[in-house]
Formats: C-alpha cells, sequence, structure tokens
C-alpha cells in the first residue's frame, strides 16, 4: 500500500536537469541572468518542472512565469534578440505573450499575472532552486506545478502523464494537506482524487 507523506516541500535543495538540448540551456541561461540582474520573481513552468520532480521530456520551448508588468517586457526580451510571436505587440497582450530567441530558435512563452494560472504569492515562497547547465532558476515545489496543472487539463497534452509521474515519484514526500487545499481553493479537488486513486493502485 502505498504511504503518502506529509513532508512539506520548502526545502532549498537544488535540484539538477540534464535531459534538454544544447539551445534549450542556452537559451535559458540567458534568460535567467536577465531576470535575476532585474530581481525580477520568475518561475519557470511547463515542462521543465516534470523533468525535476516526475519523468525525463525533453522540450525545445521556455515556459515561465512572471511577477512583472507588459513594459518591462522590452527590456527583458530585446528586439535585437527576441522576437515578437504573439500577439502582434506587446500593447495588447493579456496574459501570454511568445517570444522566440533569435539565437537558438528556441520559443519562450511567458505568463503574466500569475495568480491566473494558479501561482500565487505563497506559490513563490516555496518555488525551488533547479540548475540547468550551470545556471541556476526557480521553479514552483511539486505541489504547486502538480495544481497549475490540474487548472490546465489540456486534452490532447502531456498533462496527464506529467501529473502521473510527479505524484508516483514523489508519493512519499507530497505534502498532501497543502495539495488538496490548493486543489480545493482552485475547485479541481474531485479532479486531484482521481489522480490519487492511480497513485495508490
Amino acid at each position: 500500500m502505498v504511504k503518502f507523506g506529509r513532508r512539506a516541500s520548502g526545502r532549498r535543495k537544488v535540484f539538477n536537469v540534464r535531459f534538454l538540448p544544447a539551445q534549450y540551456i542556452h537559451a535559458f541561461k540567458d534568460i535567467v541572468s536577465i531576470l535575476n540582474k532585474k530581481k525580477i520573481n520568475y518561475m519557470f513552468v511547463g515542462a521543465l518542472p516534470v523533468n525535476v520532480y516526475g519523468r525525463e521530456r525533453t522540450t525545445r520551448d521556455i515556459d515561465v512565469v512572471l511577477v512583472a508588468g507588459k513594459k518591462e517586457l522590452n527590456d527583458i526580451f530585446p528586439s535585437f534578440r527576441y522576437s515578437l510571436v504573439y500577439p502582434d505587440n506587446l500593447d495588447v497582450i493579456k496574459n501570454v505573450a511568445k517570444f522566440r530567441d533569435r539565437k537558438t530558435s528556441i520559443l519562450i512563452d511567458v505568463l503574466l499575472n500569475p495568480e491566473e494560472f494558479t501561482f500565487t504569492s505563497e506559490t513563490f515562497n516555496r518555488k525551488q532552486k533547479v540548475m540547468v547547465g550551470k545556471s541556476i532558476g526557480f521553479v514552483p515545489s511539486a505541489e504547486d506545478y502538480v495544481v497549475s496543472k490540474l487548472k490546465a487539463a489540456r486534452a490532447g497534452s502531456s498533462d496527464f502523464q506529467d501529473i502521473v509521474s510527479v505524484l508516483m515519484k514523489n508519493k512519499e514526500k507530497i505534502d498532501w494537506i497543502y495539495l488538496e487545499r490548493r486543489a480545493k481553493e482552485e475547485n479541481k479537488l474531485y479532479l486531484l482524487s482521481y489522480y490519487k486513486e492511480l497513485v495508490k493502485a
């Protein structure tokens, strides 16, 4: 029978991710450098956290959630290095922008208004360090990553496999009390219960 632990995710271990293309590592390094220099609060989401907590999954996209305004995007993603793919101009951005790194051809999805994507101030306080190449950035905790995936729930995507792999690999470490509270706050407790039964089986 699976034992469900209650250990919190407040640890500050640095997770090392190796299963990523060279172009991704190069693009990650430059983004981390500018975000840290400008003291922007951020976390990398998408495929990177599942490489930390669950399974190896390669990707050519970088997903990052920022606590920043539209005006700061010009400084973070200058036009000589990054081309704006979506929307047509920064003035009409609502929650999401997509850039292409001219050097590496890596696509970068930028998520603004973090709470729209389940990333609260509490989530940022629980973020974890990750090393990609020789650069250190931040990802959500395993619990907060699962909640974001539950909220996304995109048909035909890798979300199902991502959630299952994270829960299976961390089933004795997950803070289930916190995870269930956050899932309830996002009206996804019923969905989490389904995944929890899969892990227990």
